[in-house]
């Protein structure tokens, strides 16, 4: 009796074994035909270059804030585009080949139809951009990215630096509630040769960024200082505005923020 249940026993190990063995060659042979058909239809190849494409994308936004990456990467996934709205003063050079065109066009260049990109310039104040619905306007356009200049030259000598940023705030505020996911960055205008109160304006809307953690783009950084006039050679006409050297190295350290090689 002994010996006739280790008979069945090792049958029926050996069927258990067969048993695997087909269903293990069913399952690969089906795996290479699927691989196979593929790569000839070119579906995998293509989803690979993609996936490369997007990756390679990616990787270029690595100064952005982390939202603003997060933001794009989910907009790739979607295949949705990406709005990125450059706004400031006239200083932007909209209608003269200014940095904000040559930023415009470099976005366009290196992430292609992943991205739109808008110019908003805009003569006023700050008091004046949300008094007139201007907070709303742009709140309307639902940008991903928001790079501002926040009218602050323009409001020297016309808006108190506290109201400025009750200003500035609102419209931040309306911006997100409009679009949660949306991430703004502010930077100043152009620095002036020798300007007294106005570096007191910019320093404090660099700290007031800091206090609401908001980045802050201190392109000053790239310019001569504001006592050296080598920065006259940056600047031209009066009042003061940036010419082709001011806005290249405006353009300049913009792009070296929003482009990671």
């Amino acid at each position: 009796m002994k010996n006739l249940f280790m008979v069945l026993l090792t049958i029926a190990c050996g069927v258990i074994l067969l048993l695997g063995n087909l269903h293990w060659k069913e399952k690969t042979t089906f795996s290479g035909e699927t691989v196979k058909a593929d790569a000839e239809s070119g579906s995998g190849e293509e989803a690979l270059d993609v996936f490369a494409e997007t990756n390679s994308l990616y990787t270029l936004t690595e100064n952005w804030p982390e939202a603003a990456r997060e933001a794009y990467q989910t907009a790739l996934e979607e295949e949705r585009v990406f709005k990125i709205v450059l706004m400031g003063s006239p200083a932007m050079g909209v209608d003269e080949g200014g940095w904000s065109v040559t930023v415009k066009d470099e976005l366009e260049n290196t992430f292609g139809e992943t991205v739109e990109v808008q110019l908003k310039s805009y003569e006023t104040t700050t008091r004046e951009f949300v008094d007139s619905g201007g907070h709303e306007k742009i709140a309307a356009e639902e940008p991903d990215f928001l790079i501002w200049e926040p009218f602050t030259l323009t409001d020297n000598g016309k808006v108190r630096i506290e109201h400025s940023h009750e200003y500035i705030n609102e419209t931040i505020t309306a911006v997100i509630a409009a679009n949660p996911e949306a991430v703004v960055v502010l930077q100043p205008p152009y620095p002036l040769y020798q300007a007294n109160f106005y570096p007191v304006q910019v320093n404090a809307l660099e700290k007031y960024a800091a206090k609401i953690e908001v980045p802050y783009l201190n392109h000053w950084e790239a310019w001569p200082d504001m006592n050296d006039e080598e920065l006259k050679n940056y600047l031209a006409g009066e009042p003061s505005a940036p010419n082709e050297m001011g806005h290249q190295v405006w353009a300049d350290y913009l792009l070296d923020y929003l482009i990671s090689e």
